[in-house]
């Protein structure tokens, strides 16, 4: 199952993304399963799941009732309750990304040695990055796409007076996370928590291939009621599209002062990055009448991609700059067969229309006193 998180319009807590994953179908029973664990610890904390009515709809709302606990506490407490809830692998890991990350933002706010979480210290925090983790692997989230939440605008209230929004711990979460954020919105939308949880499910779970499609929708309510919009928090539960059209991304340069080894391994690498479909060389003419190459790279249309890809060509060529644009696709669906000794077969089929042709290293193998073709034919002939 592919995870949208949707929190574009009215940003993230933790409490919201509890809501939205129930809403969507996960298990209400985990949240409370974690407040006993936490209450069986000596930290008294319940939670209170209902229904509401948004104006996008029915949501889900989530209020947890929670237990001041120091903040040098609560690395030990998330241990504690993950050994106790015994989450899959990567729920754990979500959960202690999503601390580590709160916890080294309000190091850096505050300049301390030891962080100090002010509002954020109490159980509410574990609860909230342990049930999130938990709740996701329970809907079998295998990839997630995060969008870029929005934060608020204005100014908020805290211990220490009247902060800019976002707040400097959820400015320093957001720091250099290539997703981003939407500047928008009345007061405090998006808090630490939800921002290093939004953060660590980003990190954790590998980014979905698209297209894909919609399956369910979970809505998690906000307790604030908001005057220019919905404070709602989506999860948008997909399944990939088996369609024939799909997008790509090409990210292309043009070079005309580097020399043929240059580029021959600037192919060679770029042909070895992750989510890399193919490279091109064209060759054309340049400014002053020079010879020039143009390195077309095709990728995978995933968010960042680019970023990759021409740190690569910059590295080899020099290049200044590329070109990237979003074009779709069209494929045929293909399959590799074998022939009773042991030729692959390359087949492939769009609509009803079907085409074969062995795999050359095989062809190769069998050409004797015939020419390329013949052999192909005969190669071809047992699938017939």
């Amino acid at each position: 199952m592919i995870s949208v998180v949707d929190p574009q319009a009215s940003g993230a807590s933790g409490d919201m993304l509890i809501a939205a994953l129930i809403d969507a179908g996960a298990d209400p029973e985990i949240p409370h399963h974690i407040a006993q664990i936490l209450t069986d610890q000596g930290h008294p904390t319940h939670v209170q799941i209902e229904r509401t009515h948004t104006e996008i709809g029915p949501a889900t709302r989530v209020k947890v009732h929670d237990h001041p606990v120091p903040t040098r506490e609560l690395p030990t407490l998330l241990e504690k309750t993950l050994r106790e809830l015994d989450p899959p692998p990567t729920a754990r890991k979500i959960a202690q990304r999503a601390l580590q990350l709160l916890l080294e933002a309000e190091k850096k706010v505050h300049d301390r040695k030891h962080p100090h979480l002010h509002e954020l210290a109490s159980t509410d925090t574990i609860l909230d990055i342990t049930a999130t983790a938990t709740l996701l692997t329970d809907l079998n989230v295998q990839a997630a796409h995060v969008l870029p939440p929005a934060t608020g605008t204005g100014t908020v209230r805290t211990e220490h007076g009247t902060l800019p929004v976002p707040t400097p711990a959820t400015l320093q979460i957001l720091k250099d996370w290539e997703v981003g954020h939407v500047p928008e919105g009345p007061g405090e939308l998006l808090t630490p928590t939800g921002a290093a949880l939004l953060r660590a499910i980003h990190e954790e779970l590998p980014r979905p291939t698209p297209p894909y499609t919609p399956k369910r929708i979970g809505q998690g309510a906000g307790t604030k009621e908001l005057p220019d919009r919905p404070n709602v928090l989506r999860i948008i539960l997909c399944e990939p599209t088996r369609k024939p059209h799909h997008t790509i991304k090409i990210i292309e340069t043009s070079i005309d002062d580097a020399d043929g080894e240059t580029v021959g391994e600037a192919l060679n690498q770029l042909m070895q990055l992750k989510h890399v479909k193919d490279v091109e060389l064209i060759h054309g003419m340049g400014k002053k009448g020079r010879p020039r190459f143009i390195i077309r790279v095709i990728t995978e249309d995933l968010p960042g991609i680019e970023t990759q890809v021409f740190k690569e060509l910059f590295r080899w060529t020099g290049t200044l700059g590329a070109r990237i644009y979003r074009c779709h696709r069209i494929t045929a669906e293909r399959r590799i067969t074998r022939t009773e000794d042991g030729v692959r077969i390359k087949e492939s089929k769009f609509e009803d229309v079907r085409h074969a042709k062995p795999e050359w290293e095989d062809v190769k193998e069998h050409v004797d006193d015939e020419t390329a073709p013949l052999t192909r034919a005969r190669l071809l002939k047992p699938d017939d």
